[in-house]
């Protein structure tokens, strides 16, 4: 990479160039002064050019001086479905609280890329303000109002779900996840670190989860400190309301870290080769 500063006569612009061997160029303008500059300068060609707004022409006289920018295809691992209903989420807000909704600078679909990316991903916000074509302030703003409002008040218990979809759905999933945090000094009363999780090697809180067939999301807990297990999580929040729904047909498939949860909680086999009940035996 060649690196080649130049200077104005009279010190208002400090112009630099960074050439690679492809020809791509990129411009950095900086004000060093203030007056009227004159002309003068340097071309890679050897020419002699006018001042920084020549630096953008798309003239062919010095090619390389043009600014290039690189575009390219992104892709988000998320279900698009997800998309859709958060967009629907934020488009019932505004018709709500918002005098004039039409006059937002960014549609609900950015709003929900944008949040559902720094879920996902954590890109910076600036990134995602630039992207959904609006200011970082703007891109905090959308961001906290997403993360801060949500529809209906969703339920604080699983029962109030299960209970009206025991009949509708054959089953629902419950996992727990650990959401990552910074560092957290608070001990538990053996002095091991409340908030660690021995199992991810990380700091952070335990969520149970609850999904249906589909695996979307229907219900989360309360967090938990990382330290606490899935099955501990779980009993305290969770498994009440599945054995009721397990007593209405609806059973809850789970990992092998709930073995031994209780009646209606399926976990994989210990086993590879297990061994065959009287209602599954085969001959």
């Amino acid at each position: 990479m060649q690196i080649l500063t130049l200077s104005q006569k009279c010190a208002r612009y400090i112009e630099v160039f960074l050439i690679g061997g492809d020809g791509a160029c990129a411009v950095s303008v900086v004000m060093a002064g203030k007056g009227r500059s004159g002309r003068g300068g340097v071309c890679r060609s050897g020419g002699t050019r006018s001042r920084a707004a020549e630096l953008f022409s798309t003239k062919k006289t010095c090619p390389q001086e043009r600014l290039r920018v690189l575009s390219y295809r992104a892709t988000l691992d998320v279900p698009i479905a997800t998309v859709r209903t958060i967009s629907g989420w934020l488009t019932a807000h505004r018709r709500a609280y918002d005098i004039r909704p039409h006059q937002r600078a960014c549609t609900t679909w950015g709003q929900a890329v944008l949040v559902l990316r720094w879920l996902k991903e954590g890109t910076d916000v600036r990134t995602l303000a630039r992207d959904a074509g609006v200011s970082q302030a703007t891109g905090y703003r959308y961001l906290h109002e997403a993360l801060r409002w949500s529809p209906n008040d969703p339920p604080r218990s699983p029962t109030s779900w299960t209970g009206s979809a025991g009949t509708a759905k054959p089953f629902v999933c419950l996992d727990g996840t650990l959401v990552r945090t910074d560092r957290v000094a608070a001990r538990t009363q053996a002095s091991n670190h409340l908030w660690y999780s021995g199992r991810h090697r990380a700091f952070g809180g335990n969520v149970q989860v609850l999904t249906d067939h589909t695996g979307f999301p229907v219900w989360t807990a309360p967090v938990e400190p990382g330290s606490t297990h899935d099955i501990t999580a779980a009993r305290t929040h969770a498994l009440p309301a599945l054995y009721r729904a397990a007593s209405l047909g609806l059973p809850t498939l789970a990992d092998k870290g709930y073995t031994a949860a209780g009646i209606g909680i399926k976990v994989p086999a210990r086993t590879r080769t297990p061994t065959p009940t009287p209602d599954g035996a085969t001959s």
